[in-house]
């Protein structure tokens, strides 16, 4: 018993390394575009730079990317180029803060996919209570920035919905990704999972991006955006590598381990705080709220008699 609750602590600290890693890359993001406005090649390389490095560790695991570059591809396609090049077009045109809040909120489209898709991880009362509080905790936010709630009038309310649309669009790519990866990649490196798919993906934003013609003179990128790709290669290559064991070991059901992103909006908002000045308004500190108390509820042990 004792066993089993040391692999669920690892599990949930892994988790939290992976939802805070995430978190920061909102922040790291917004920072790059002041520097380039080209999201799906400053996606690309991300991606692609992450994928090499993590190939390159991984090179005895080859046979395994070759034997299985269909999962891989698949992967690739739908989390990495699909899924990122809708965040990447919604993020730049909302806050980081408001951005990583909707994002947050993930393990609300998680949970409800999983419910329809899996046997085994169906819903349960405290389950439904987070999500409850999680989706209100969204709503507030957006709606409280769409509607000028902050006091500023930057954000239009059409653009902000159609970004929170894309972002909630990124949720359900990444939902159905998550519950493919824990039936589909048994037996594969996670490294090589991860290498692989960042590999595929942000190869294909690159060439997206050269079709869209964006500036690629990667020599003439300023030290701060690069400081911000670098940081971005080294979110990628740990929190997806992290979060792929946790699911290929089933360390966690997919719903489980998703409700652990509810911490991306809280430490996403104090990061965007700290670093982009951006400052929280009642309605962000009411969603914050919202997000807590669900992964508060998530937390607690269900009873067997319910």
């Amino acid at each position: 018993m004792s066993e089993i609750k040391n692999t669920r602590a690892v599990a949930a600290l892994g988790a939290f390394i992976s939802s805070f890693l995430w978190s920061t890359a909102f922040v790291a993001i917004k920072i790059g575009y002041r520097y380039y406005s080209g999201q799906f090649t400053f996606a690309g390389i991300r991606f692609f730079l992450a994928g090499v490095i993590l190939l390159l560790f991984s090179l005895k695991y080859m046979k395994m990317f070759f034997a299985n570059f269909k999962v891989l591809f698949i992967i690739g396609f739908f989390q990495i180029f699909i899924g990122y090049a809708v965040f990447y077009t919604a993020l730049k045109y909302i806050d980081a803060t408001v951005s990583s809040i909707i994002v947050g909120g993930s393990p609300v489209t998680t949970a409800l996919v999983s419910h329809i898709v899996l046997k085994d991880d169906k819903l349960n009362k405290n389950k439904i209570i987070s999500l409850v509080l999680g989706f209100l905790g969204i709503f507030v936010v957006v709606i409280g920035k769409a509607s000028g709630g902050d006091g500023t009038a930057h954000n239009p309310f059409l653009i902000t919905l159609v970004s929170a649309f894309l972002l909630i669009l990124n949720q359900i790519i990444n939902a159905l990704v998550n519950i493919y990866v824990a039936k589909k990649s048994l037996g594969v490196n996670p490294v090589i999972i991860n290498g692989g798919q960042l590999f595929i993906g942000g190869a294909l934003l690159i060439l997206l991006g050269t079709i869209a013609g964006e500036e690629q003179n990667f020599l003439q990128f300023e030290m701060p955006l690069l400081m911000a790709i670098g940081w971005l290669v080294i979110v990628s290559t740990f929190a997806f590598t992290i979060w792929y064991t946790i699911l290929q070991k089933k360390l966690m059901t997919v719903s489980e381990l998703n409700i652990w992103k509810f911490i991306t909006p809280v430490s996403g908002a104090i990061l965007a705080f700290l670093l982009l000045k951006e400052i929280p308004n009642i309605y962000t500190i009411a969603g914050l709220v919202l997000v807590v108390l669900s992964l508060f509820f998530n937390s607690k042990k269900q009873k067997k008699s319910e």
